[in-house]
């Protein structure tokens, strides 16, 4: 297991930063250490830094897809075991933050557990597709994403608020054949309400946690041991 590094909380406002090469490589060594814990879980790379080129916030966003229960508790146990600390960024889904050292540079991760095929997912994994496929509409939403901070709407859920009408108009263009095949799994059928229980979950972990909510780094290198 890697060591916990130092703690991670507010490092001050999120500034418009240049995409870095790097952010491949750092979700590959997470989603590696993450599937060494449980081989069986999906993970993908979302969000600006999962498209060559864009910039943005440069927060490495993750995707765990689950099927069952059984799978979604798992996930979170893992989350929490490799260091990351829980934080539902607003939403009914399990997630945690945290943050990576990775060759002299701290890189800020924001963790999502979701159903595979759900809403979410399909939206989140339609719109990096089209960015990555669309040089305009790539430069569109940079332009937003500028937009936004430079006016100080740097925080959720201003942000997310501010970028949602260009990726709906952006989704409600897309062909239903490319939903339909890029999605062909159908929803794990995981109920809400579970969800939401999964949020206030606690073990021995985060139950140290839960009065100081600072997320932790986990510095980690290539081979992960």
């Amino acid at each position: 297991m890697p060591n916990y590094a130092q703690a991670y909380g507010d490092r001050g406002d999120f500034e418009f930063l240049p995409y870095d090469p790097r952010f491949p490589r750092v979700f590959g060594l997470l989603a590696s250490l993450i599937r060494d814990e449980d081989e069986g879980l999906v993970v993908e790379h979302v969000g600006s830094t999962a498209v060559p080129g864009c910039s943005g916030q440069g927060v490495i966003d993750v995707l765990i897809l689950v099927h069952g229960e059984d799978r979604l508790l798992n996930a979170s146990r893992v989350i929490r075991h490799i260091g990351f600390e829980d934080h539902d960024f607003g939403q009914s889904y399990p997630g945690a933050r945290g943050a990576i050292a990775h060759d002299g540079t701290l890189f800020r991760v924001h963790i999502q557990i979701v159903p595979q095929g759900c809403a979410k997912a399909r939206e989140m994994l339609d719109f990096r597709e089209l960015l990555r496929h669309n040089p305009d509409l790539l430069a569109q939403y940079e332009a937003r994403k500028h937009s936004l901070i430079t006016a100080g709407i740097n925080r959720n859920p201003g942000y997310t608020n501010g970028k949602s009408s260009l990726i709906q108009k952006a989704l409600r263009r897309l062909p239903l054949a490319w939903t339909a095949h890029t999605h062909s799994q159908q929803s794990t059928g995981v109920p809400e309400t579970l969800f939401s229980y999964v949020r206030f979950l606690k073990t021995g972990v985060s139950d140290r946690y839960c009065q100081r909510p600072l997320c932790r780094t986990v510095t980690i290198s290539w081979p992960c041991t």
